[in-house]
């Protein structure tokens, strides 16, 4: 069985007023959020898993 994350809700207004601390600890805490708005459909800012490091030699872009 594979457990789901609990994404947490926040409302458009309280995502405006805290926008920094609010994407801060998505990357903190590694969930994604549901941003709740009046008059239109939720909105998912999903957060990214984080790429291994890599070396110059394997790096195309940095040849």
């Amino acid at each position: 069985m594979i457990a789901k994350a609990k994404a947490k809700a926040k409302a458009e207004v309280e995502v405006r007023a805290r926008y920094a601390e609010v994407l801060s600890a998505m990357t903190d805490d590694r969930e994604e959020i549901i941003i709740t708005r009046a008059g239109h459909e939720p909105v998912v800012i999903v957060v990214p898993l984080r790429r291994p490091p890599h070396s110059q030699a394997d790096c195309w872009h940095c040849r």
